[in-house]
């Protein structure tokens, strides 16, 4: 019978060069696991498919400790109940905004949470909002109580949350600008209004991630 032994791998060091390298160069169909590796199981099922491909999706905790499971494909929103996405994208259930949405094959969504709420972006549709993790998405209102705040909401391909700010980057005029909310309100998006701002960046080219 073969005798079983154990081979001490070191980390995952590919970029290194091959020669006296400490490391591993070259790990397929396993998993990183304290001072080696595991092997990759079986992919499950766990829930329903989506409507169509999906171009993103985040899962999310609530101030009271509950994790909600959101997908996007490229005309609609979800968010998972048990083992099925339920549709949860803007006017399902009479919202104020127009139905679905049109995302081009090439951008995916990105979602964030801001205090109790989610917020999602596509970069074609202004930033899309499911207030207290209930009801559907909807435009996101710019907050008409801020004196000053006249901008509309952004069309954002990219965003984060970083500091009671959401962050967000790509606009479909200027690939390469950055953009932030007002200071603990992310629904102010009017330069120097509530410390929100923009800035193009100089060197690089376009945004591709924040």
């Amino acid at each position: 019978m073969p005798k079983k032994i154990s081979a001490k791998l070191g980390e995952y060091l590919p970029d290194n060069p091959d020669r006296d390298n400490p490391g591993v160069v070259k790990a397929q169909n396993v998993i990183p696991h304290k001072t080696s590796f595991r092997p990759v199981r079986n992919i499950v099922e766990e829930s329903d498919p989506l409507d169509g491909v999906c171009r993103g999706a985040m899962a999310l905790r609530d101030y009271g400790g509950v994790v909600h499971n959101y997908a996007g494909d490229l005309t609609k929103l979800y968010e998972r109940s048990g083992s099925t996405y339920t549709d949860i994208s803007r006017s399902i259930v009479g919202g104020s905004s127009a139905d679905g949405y049109v995302v081009p094959d090439t951008h995916n969504w990105t979602f964030a949470r801001m205090y109790n709420n989610v917020v999602a972006a596509n970069g074609s549709s202004v930033l899309q909002e499911q207030l207290g993790f209930t009801g559907t998405f909807e435009d996101l209102i710019p907050d008409a109580g801020v004196p000053g705040n006249v901008d509309p909401t952004p069309s954002l391909r990219y965003i984060a949350e970083v500091r009671n700010i959401l962050l967000g980057g790509w606009t479909t005029t200027q690939t390469n600008l950055v953009k932030w909310s007002g200071l603990e309100n992310h629904r102010v998006w009017t330069p120097t209004v509530q410390q929100s701002g923009e800035q193009p960046l100089q060197r690089g080219g376009e945004i591709t991630g924040i």
